[in-house]
């Protein structure tokens, strides 16, 4: 490490890691045991006062660790890179779901209209969230989506054929396109070198 502040990050180029979904294969909400596990270790972190007014106790909850008030894995993959200009995310497991969401809760003008959505792999586990991704149902919205896989809009194509899911890939009201990419190229994505 140096003390060259060529290396330092200014605020204004930052990157925001969210990890919608990390685990493997399965999307697997945590069980009742956990959510009283953790239930109680909150509640014992804030000296179990809840006579507090639901907005105070909702403030000290959120400022607890991590590991006290929230969760890790459930969802299957999805990470998103915020660099505040572009929407990159990393796969489309059963997270990309509560990425949308939390899309929509934005205010209408907010919100992104363009996606980039690199996929690791076709496996289920990695696409499983799209059909549930509400961008993709809304026109006006544009998504790309890449990989290094030549069966790519195969996959995402066929898990919403019947009898898997209600709705077909046709049907949704954003514009989609399928990008290949080919191995040991460089590509400039978004602003970002791939």
């Amino acid at each position: 490490m140096t003390n060259d502040s060529s290396y330092r990050c200014s605020p204004a180029h930052m990157l925001k890691v969210v990890f919608w979904g990390t685990c493997g294969s399965l999307p697997s909400p945590i069980g009742e045991h956990a959510v009283l596990s953790k239930l109680h270790a909150a509640l014992s972190a804030l000296g179990a006062d809840t006579a507090l007014p639901v907005e105070e106790l909702r403030a000290r909850i959120l400022a607890l660790p991590f590991h006290v008030r929230g969760t890790y894995g459930g969802n299957t993959s999805c990470v998103q890179l915020d660099d505040g200009e572009h929407v990159i995310l990393c796969d489309a497991g059963s997270g990309l779901r509560n990425y949308g969401a939390d899309v929509m809760g934005q205010p209408a003008g907010t919100r992104p209209v363009e996606y980039h959505l690199f996929i690791s792999h076709p496996h289920w586990d990695h696409i499983q969230g799209f059909p549930f991704f509400t961008p993709a149902y809304l026109p006006g919205n544009r998504i790309t989506i890449y990989g290094g896989h030549a069966c790519l809009e195969s996959v995402f194509r066929l898990q919403q054929q019947p009898p898997c899911f209600p709705v077909p890939f046709g049907a949704l009201g954003a514009e989609i396109r399928f990008e290949v990419l080919e191995p040991n190229q460089s590509y400039s994505i978004a602003g970002y070198d791939v």
